[in-house]
């Protein structure tokens, strides 16, 4: 599914690229990461969007996620050469909705990360979302 940012608009364009979403976006670093995002159906699987903030980030952000089904959800951070640094949700179960979880910046061995980029991946049944992650000291 092509994503398109112009300026201030994220155009989300299905297989129809005749027919795209515009979801109208405020960009910078005083936005609530409380706000409620409405959900718009993926057309897949179970999760309906995954974003986190603030991004860049320090000390910690917030992983947002929607799903548009129950399911069992694992999310898990790792650094840019594919280590696995924390697990902060495995398997858990959770209701369709919108949901978070927050990441502290810290390891699974509670070391604290170093400034660079990290991944996080949500799965929600067979489903999987990545997102990036800026840890700015």
């Amino acid at each position: 599914m092509p994503v398109y940012v112009d300026n201030l608009h994220v155009i989300v364009c299905g297989t129809d690229v005749s027919n795209p979403a515009l979801v109208d976006l405020t960009i910078g670093d005083d936005v609530p990461t409380d706000a409620p995002v409405p959900i718009a159906p993926s057309g897949r699987g179970a999760i309906g969007w995954a974003r986190n903030a603030p991004n860049p980030f320090n000390p910690r952000t917030r992983i947002d996620y929607a799903l548009l089904a129950p399911a069992r959800v694992t999310l898990e951070v790792f650094d840019v050469n594919g280590r696995r640094l924390d697990v902060l949700m495995a398997n858990t179960p959770k209701p369709a909705g919108q949901h978070f979880v927050v990441w502290d910046g810290v390891d699974r061995r509670g070391q604290r990360a170093g400034s660079g980029v990290y991944y996080y991946r949500i799965r929600a049944g067979n489903e999987f979302r990545t997102g990036t992650m800026h840890l700015v000291k």
